[in-house]
């Protein structure tokens, strides 16, 4: 399905205690928001007079003032971008379509998403699992590349941005890399653009508003922006929701790919999580079903137990039913302290002390041959949060992380502090990757943090094979919990209302 379009380059804000207050009051439906009137370290927004007696829609309602400024920021580029000429004619695409040999498999829904795609100064690609995402855009950077345009290809973590290399045959970065981030901020913004005429970002869901801001506002004056995500995983660990405030609002172009193919139909990783995006029980099979035909099951298992048989399944039953090593199988689970109890055992079971060095960190040392996760952005060693790699050498002095990308990153000991095991993550962290197997805690004892976006999220990180170990009781109260997706934003309600056109970074 294919919406149409109606009609910088600073890192994210600064840490959100260091910042006033900007209010806006609820303005009605489509209704444009006026000039602010200032009163001491508040703006007040004012909502428009109605002509007609109308119920008001809610506002953006009250917010930090950077954040409430780099949604007005973002809400305007984004608007200019959408309604710049289109960078390609429809007939130029339109020919591509017609004589390349690999467009002739595509689907007419994935055709006309290429078709959108290319002929758009801004242009949002969604759709779940199964449905062609991958395959369309690959088809999608052939044409802009066979017609001229110069792409660069990112995505927020490096794990996501391999994938996207990998999968499309170009290189692909991430975005603070493609940015040029450093102690200073951003190298690429409104005064020096990326020189790309086409930026194409996958995993879009994972955008903040700070990076969002970022990312568009590093777009060149003749470039074009592409989106590429699932708004049905959870949203950004920063503040905002950005691909799904877009997808809202109907102001920048996109389509929703949503038909699955038949191969990924007979995957019930695929079935099960539509399923549970449309709020319905996925269908779950006894473990001993594991097969080539069944790629989803089910091991119940009580509170007290279920980090015991999470951790016997990640470190032997999986891997052993897909022939694979323990490495190639992740364990998620949607709560820190969770994570932390499955650290440890699996550090014992795959990891376990010997002749191999380590050091102290905390409760759980590091250890020759661990896998570790950065927690922050370090701009002075060029890591960044999500970036997982192992450990290949301890010294008394440094320890040294290979992060699979080509980055060999030695850690001095205040450095450490950022660092990680990733044996277990959150769901939250493994946004932007996938494994060829996942075993996913889903227990009553983890209440409120289960959700329908965290189970759905979850589970399509996993390729081959997917575990869920806990209590049905629980995997339907995710199922049923809905409440996580109400963010208060204000960039949909910015960009339907006709963003003024915002100056400075």
């Amino acid at each position: 399905m294919i919406a149409a379009a109606g009609a910088g380059g600073a890192p994210p804000p600064p840490p959100a205690e260091t910042l006033p207050l900007l209010a806006l009051a609820s303005a009605g439906q489509g209704a444009p928001l006026p000039a602010p009137a200032t009163a001491g370290r508040l703006r007040i927004y004012e909502p428009a007079p109605a002509t007609t007696p109308t119920t008001p829609e809610p506002g953006p309602g009250i917010g930090l003032r950077g954040l409430v400024r780099a949604e007005e920021v973002l809400a305007a580029r984004l608007r200019a971008l959408a309604d710049r000429p289109a960078p390609l004619p429809v007939a130029a695409v339109d020919a591509w379509l017609a004589r390349d040999a690999d467009a002739a498999a595509l689907s007419d829904e994935q055709r006309a998403a290429v078709r959108a795609a290319a002929t758009s100064g801004c242009f949002v690609l969604t759709g779940g699992p199964g449905v062609g995402k991958t395959t369309t855009v690959r088809a999608l950077v052939r044409c802009l590349g066979a017609l001229g345009r110069s792409i660069a290809l990112a995505a927020p973590t490096g794990k996501a941005a391999k994938r996207l290399g990998d999968v499309v045959g170009l290189e692909a970065r991430t975005l603070h890399r493609l940015l040029g981030a450093g102690p200073r901020g951003f190298r690429h913004g409104p005064r020096d653009p990326l020189p790309h005429d086409a930026i194409v970002v996958d995993e879009a869901s994972m955008l903040d508003t700070g990076l969002a801001r970022a990312v568009v506002g590093a777009v060149g004056p003749r470039a074009q922006l592409i989106l590429v995500g699932d708004a049905d995983q959870l949203p950004s660990v920063g503040p905002g929701q950005v691909l799904r405030d877009l997808l809202a609002s109907g102001v920048v172009p996109s389509a929703q790919l949503a038909t699955v193919f038949r191969q990924a139909a007979r995957s019930l990783i695929v079935a099960n999580a539509h399923r549970i995006r449309r709020g319905e029980a996925p269908e779950l099979h006894p473990a001993a079903a594991l097969g080539p035909d069944v790629d989803c099951v089910f091991v119940p298992a009580g509170a007290d137990r279920v980090a015991e048989v999470a951790a016997e399944w990640a470190a032997g039953h999986l891997p052993r039913a897909l022939g694979l090593t323990p490495g190639d199988v992740q364990t998620l689970a949607p709560l820190t302290r969770v994570c932390q109890a499955l650290n440890s055992a699996l550090q014992a079971r795959l990891n376990p002390p010997g002749d191999r060095p380590e050091r102290p960190h905390g409760a759980l040392p590091l250890r020759l041959g661990d896998r570790v996760i950065q927690t922050r952005n370090n701009y002075n060693l060029g890591v960044f949060n999500g970036d997982g790699g192992e450990i290949t050498a301890v010294a008394p002095d440094e320890v040294t992380v290979d992060f699979g990308d080509g980055r060999v990153v030695a850690y001095a000991p205040a450095d450490l502090l950022d660092l990680d095991h990733a044996y277990c993550l959150t769901v939250h962290r493994s946004q932007g990757s996938e494994w060829p197997g996942v075993v996913l805690l889903v227990s009553s004892s983890h209440g409120p943090m289960l959700s329908r976006n965290l189970l759905y999220t979850a589970l399509t990180r996993a390729r081959r094979a997917a575990v869920i170990v806990g209590d049905r009781a629980a995997v339907a109260r995710a199922v049923a919990e809905v409440r996580d997706r109400e963010r208060v934003t204000g960039l949909a309600a910015l960009l339907a209302a006709g963003a003024p056109a915002a100056t400075g970074a």
